[in-house]
């Protein structure tokens, strides 16, 4: 799915941009039903929003891509604007701070992440009970 940006890449988010999360948790939240897998709603939404929130405050591109998949094993999403992704090291200094924790949450919920190959896409991966693998 290609989300448009409407605010202007390393500018303030307009509201279009802020309710971009929140739209695409309730598309998450559908599919998961459809697919009969609503008890990973949690699990699934809060890296998506993360994933989403990130690419719209640092991402460069004009269109920001995400992708929700299944198979036997994983619920499998990717979220990326076409440039090239820079992961930050290490923890935010104050522990209280109101950003910087999502990628430690995404490392917390999701079973695998990372950068895709061509660096241009954050991926994870959350592990279907009793699916497999």
């Amino acid at each position: 799915m290609e989300l448009p940006r409407s605010s202007r890449p390393g500018a303030p988010l307009d509201a279009q941009d802020r309710r971009r999360p929140g739209q695409v948790r309730r598309i998450v939240r559908a599919y998961l039903r459809l697919w009969g897998l609503d008890d990973l709603a949690e699990a699934v939404e809060l890296p998506v929003s993360e994933l989403v929130t990130n690419a719209f405050l640092h991402g460069r591109g004009s269109v920001i891509e995400f992708r929700m998949w299944r198979d036997e094993s994983f619920v499998r999403i990717e979220v990326g604007d076409g440039t090239t992704v820079t992961i930050p090291k290490g923890t935010p200094d104050d522990p209280l701070a109101e950003s910087g924790r999502g990628l430690c949450l995404i490392a917390a919920y999701a079973d695998r992440w990372g950068l895709a190959e061509d660096g241009t896409r954050v991926r994870c991966a959350i592990r279907i009970p009793g699916g497999g693998r």
